[in-house]
């Protein structure tokens, strides 16, 4: 049977017998007593497997019996001085405890402590695993959007499951909606693997991947659409669910393939009746939010009442085929409709969307249009029947132009169409922000860039040199965008007027198309005028906690990039400048003042880490941030110089960045339902800390000093009992009496089992 199994260095495994025992058994004690030269106790922990190990019972069952029989002979002969056995690592560490005469949970006085992430990583030489931070960022950007629908989905299922009891609806499925959801977590579960999240695996295993998610997003959307619509529900004993005809409401967005970009359905109001047609807005999270949506519509003019019955001020865009580039010839049939939804916590509202002719609705505002180094075929495109009803200017002036909302102003290139500068107007404070596109290459010699490591052939480059094909800039009093189109990257750069978190900050969104290069990085730089001394900037840890890093110039360019989950941001004594993102990738201050954030990696080699190829398989990949820019009102004594947080307005706007509202136009196939507004509220029981030298804008709530009352969080949901258990929800460990308030202290989260009724 062992002349089945193979092992990677070469040496067939072999049976254990009385004849070799004892040769097995003092030449494995050996190595474990070498090991145990790097301890501080006689307890040694021994890890039994590796990668692709134990695919079958037969393999297992040889393991356990070539171990027993060494673990019986060291037990005969004392005289070799070693005890072994099976355990768990709980059984490790209470030998430890043991051995140290420590109690259980605390630390041993004669151990060191070592605090940290341990990034960047490097196991020889100058091979810095920092590349696998932004590799494969398409499924990077999916995991994340799956990620969000999941807990969406979650948090709705369980409000409409309370009221289907409440109404003794009998109909509701909660057996159908609970396996979609089961399949959505499962696929999301399958992805955290360590070659899956890394973009670390195999390109079919990637597809596979990719299959799975896209399944998994696509049931949670399900799940969302339809209770959304339970919800809102005159009737709700009258609602039909059924699953073969998909929800009544368009999901927010929907994709042909796990490969492809996302698109927005079409609300079909050209041929719709007087009475106007609903959109379904939901907001997943536990604060009120107010901030500019859009819905795709097939008419441009429109009057839109919300869900208190007033008109509600709205501005109508042209819509350009993301991946068609500059000379895009536009549809006469889909336009972009912003307006601002105003949002309690954890809520699903309605908003009626009705046609209405040109200049009827005075609360309807068309955008404006420039075209500057435009193409004579970009002028075809100009004169296309869609942007025929946009005020269009097209210009040759390369001076440089502002766009501007209540809250930002935005200075921009005329020559390069990129950010120079942001000033906030609450303060009238001017920020430095000037964005550049940067590339790498991969060494020349030796080993060379791969799906895990970066080794870069020198220092960035500037990816575009000469001026974009083309610069489009829209504005309009909910919104202006300026876009460019340079080689691979389409860059767009928007300001909201909104009241809410977003007007706070400058939205960018790049889309990157690198299939046709050859061992290539790209990333952005952003320039500030931060003087972070020593180079010292933050980064976050899965999104929980900030962890302060640093340049150290002897280390290689690559070891000096770290990863960027959800945010990073540099500070002096007056400022901080944050880039908030949607996605996971790298980052980096190579340059004080400056802030590196790389795009997506193109490498046609192995880097001889187990993967056995290059990353071939690029998509056309979105990436979505956000740049906040803040000045401090008051000087704090920092307690703890390793540690530092967001600001409030911070944590909102990379909450609201990586859970934005759904919005779900009503599908034209469908009878129109008769609704009436309601809401419901979910608890949210983690206490997110924050940097109070900041000023705490466009708020709609306030932080409650990290106290809940279960009972008192939720509306028109009545609780009949509330527990605090594991963060597992494995064991109860107390019992909350009703209107009782928990402190929770900041960083920590609390997990509450409740019984709704």
């Amino acid at each position: 049977m062992f002349n089945v199994f193979r092992c990677p260095w070469k040496v067939d495994p072999k049976a254990i017998t009385s004849q070799n025992v004892a040769e097995r058994s003092a030449t494995i004690l050996d190595q474990w007593k070498k090991k145990a030269t790097l301890y501080k106790t006689n307890v040694v922990l021994a890890p039994l497997g590796d990668d692709f190990r134990y695919m079958g019972p037969e393999e297992f069952d040889l393991q356990f019996d070539n171990y027993e029989k060494i673990f019986k002979h060291l037990d005969d002969h004392p005289d070799m001085g070693a005890q072994a056995k099976f355990g768990t690592l709980s059984d490790y560490f209470q030998a430890v405890y043991a051995d140290t005469q420590t109690k259980p949970g605390h630390a041993p006085s004669a151990f060191s402590s070592l605090s940290g992430d341990f990034f960047s990583y490097a196991d020889r030489d100058d091979h810095y695993w920092s590349g696998y931070y932004t590799s494969r960022p398409f499924q990077k950007k999916l995991d994340r959007v799956l990620e969000h629908n999941l807990r969406s989905a979650e948090i709705i299922l369980s409000l409409a499951r309370v009221k289907a009891w409440q109404k003794n609806v009998a109909n509701f499925p909660i057996r159908v909606l609970a396996q979609k959801i089961e399949g959505s977590r499962r696929a999301l579960a399958l992805f955290q693997h360590h070659d899956g999240i890394t973009g670390t695996a195999k390109d079919h295993v990637v597809e596979d991947y990719g299959k799975r998610m896209l399944n998994g997003l696509h049931d949670a959307k399900w799940v969302i659409a339809e209770c959304s619509a339970f919800l809102l529900h005159e009737d709700m004993k009258a609602f039909q669910f059924r699953e073969a005809d998909g929800p009544q409401f368009s999901l927010d967005e929907f994709r042909a393939h796990h490969y492809s970009l996302p698109a927005k359905p079409v609300l079909n109001l050209a041929d719709a009746t007087a009475t106007g047609l609903p959109v379904l807005v939901y907001n997943s999270l536990a604060q009120p939010r107010t901030e500019v949506v859009s819905v795709h519509t097939d008419w441009p003019w429109v009057k839109i009442i919300g869900p208190d019955g007033q008109p509600v001020h709205s501005q109508v865009e042209p819509v350009w085929p993301l991946e068609s580039g500059p000379d895009a010839v536009l549809s006469s049939n889909v336009f972009s409709i912003k307006f601002v939804a105003n949002m309690t916590g954890v809520a699903v509202s309605r908003y009626q969307v009705y046609k209405v002719d040109s200049g009827q609705d005075r609360y309807n505002h068309v955008a404006r249009v420039t075209l500057l180094n435009k193409s004579n075929q970009q002028s075809d495109a100009a004169a296309s029947a869609q942007l025929s009803i946009f005020p269009t200017e097209v210009s040759s002036d390369d001076g440089e132009f502002t766009l501007e909302t209540n809250f930002l102003s935005a200075t921009f290139s005329g020559i390069t169409g990129r950010l120079k500068s942001v000033k906030t107007l609450a303060d009238g404070a001017v920020h430095k922000s000037d964005l550049e596109f940067i590339q790498y290459g991969t060494r020349a010699h030796r080993d060379k860039s791969g799906a895990y490591l970066f080794l870069p052939d020198g220092d960035a480059r500037p990816l575009v040199e000469n001026r974009p094909s083309l610069i489009r800039i829209v504005k309009g009093p909910l919104g202006s965008e300026v876009t460019i189109f340079t080689p691979h990257i389409m860059h767009s750069v928007r300001l909201h007027n909104s009241p809410g978190v977003d007007g706070s900050s400058v939205d960018v969104y790049n889309l990157v198309d690198i299939r046709n290069s050859h061992n290539l990085e790209v990333g952005m730089r952003l320039h500030t005028g931060v003087k972070n001394s020593d180079q010292v900037f933050y980064s976050d840890l899965n999104g929980f906690q900030m962890q302060k890093r640093k340049y150290y110039s002897k280390l290689y360019l690559q070891g000096n990039v770290y990863p960027m989950p959800t945010m990073a941001y540099l500070q002096d004594e007056s400022t901080r400048v944050s880039i908030l993102s949607s996605q996971s990738s790298g980052v980096a201050n190579l340059v004080q003042g400056a802030i590196d954030v790389m795009f997506d990696r193109r490498l046609h080699q192995d880097d001889n880490r187990g993967l056995g190829q290059g990353v071939l398989d690029n998509k056309v990949t979105p990436s979505h941030y956000r740049l906040l820019f803040e000045t401090r009102h008051s000087k704090v004594q920092e307690t703890d110089p390793e540690s530092s947080f967001p600001s409030l307005l911070g944590q909102q706007s990379s909450l609201s960045l990586i859970h934005p509202m759904f919005v779900m136009p009503h599908r034209g196939d469908k009878d129109a339902l008769s609704y009436i507004p309601r809401e419901s509220s979910l608890l949210l029981v983690r206490h997110l800390p924050s940097d109070c030298s900041f000023p705490s804008t466009s708020l709609t709530c306030t932080t409650g000093n990290g106290q809940v009352n279960p009972a008192a969080m939720f509306a028109d949901v009545k609780l009949r009992s509330s527990t605090v258990t594991s963060l597992t929800m494995t064991s109860n460990l107390a019992e909350l009496k009703p209107g009782t308030a928990v402190q929770i202290p900041p960083m920590e989260i609390l997990a509450v089992k409740v019984e709704l009724y």
